[in-house]
């Protein structure tokens, strides 16, 4: 389960994840859940039906369920998803699906989108009036510096963001840059995210552009408010409170309860 916090008015995101292994949140050697479950799936092929739609152009989103509403349900479909599950996909209980992930360079690059766009599952997803979102994700303190520090990088970046949701009719895109920012890369990310929400939403009038956040300020690094009004809206990567490192068993996203928890 995941918070989202916007400066719009709260609500409540439903955060599907096939796979999840908890780590320790300071962990020396930073492994995510998020890169684990891609390192594990790194060699799966991207399932057929995500790519092809009989031929056809990913079509845009003409009957949209309210991107802002009430209830929010934002799920994340990785590419290595098994097509039995793909296929019980209800979109009617859906707002927003996030294609999980095109995986980014230090240089700004794209090192591999695993075949975007995903023609099948936009058309799909848009023709049930849910918002597709292309999830970015970039891994390490050094790499997430080394592409925040550069401007070159960092414009390199946005071209190739605006460049894949230019060609797939996608309605956003969501950065999951992770690490636990001992180099101070968080210092950084604020003004990253507010230039490039400036230059999506110029670029594609109601594009959505959102940040993958910790639950937890661990070390102190984080400008939270500053980070909410750099983009329009943030997720909480709320699971992994308990885990094999825990000294007592419990839940992994705690609604309630605890020292700490989702609410």
């Amino acid at each position: 389960m995941h918070n989202f916090i916007s400066k719009r008015p709260f609500f409540f995101i439903i955060f599907i994840l096939y796979a999840v292994f908890p780590v320790p949140p300071d962990a020396q050697e930073f492994f995510s859940p998020h890169r684990q479950a891609i390192e594990q799936h790194r060699h799966d092929p991207v399932l057929p039906d995500l790519l092809d739609s009989d031929n056809m152009a990913p079509m845009p989103l003409a009957l949209s369920k309210a991107p802002y509403q009430e209830n929010v349900v934002f799920g994340y479909l990785p590419w290595w998803i098994e097509k039995e599950y793909y296929e019980n996909i209800d979109f009617d209980l859906l707002t927003h699906i996030s294609a999980f992930s095109a995986e980014v360079n230090p240089d700004g690059s794209i090192a591999e989108d695993h075949g975007w766009p995903w023609t099948g599952l936009i058309n799909r997803a848009h023709a049930s009036g849910v918002r597709v979102v292309l999830t970015m994700t970039l891994f390490g303190d050094t790499n997430v510096l080394t592409l925040l520090e550069n401007s070159v990088s960092r414009e390199r970046f946005f071209r190739e963001v605006h460049d894949r949701l230019r060609v797939s009719n996608a309605d956003g895109v969501n950065i999951d840059f992770e690490g636990p920012g001992t180099n101070g890369w968080p210092s950084l990310i604020n003004e990253f995210m507010a230039d490039l929400t400036t230059y999506l939403h110029n670029e594609f009038p109601g594009c959505e552009v959102s940040f993958a956040a910790p639950p937890v300020d661990w070390g102190q690094r984080w400008d939270y408010v500053g980070l909410a009004k750099s983009c329009d809206y943030l997720f909480i990567m709320g699971y992994a409170f308990s885990g094999s490192w825990s000294e007592r068993t419990g839940p992994t996203a705690p609604l309630t309860g605890g020292s700490r928890n989702i609410s």
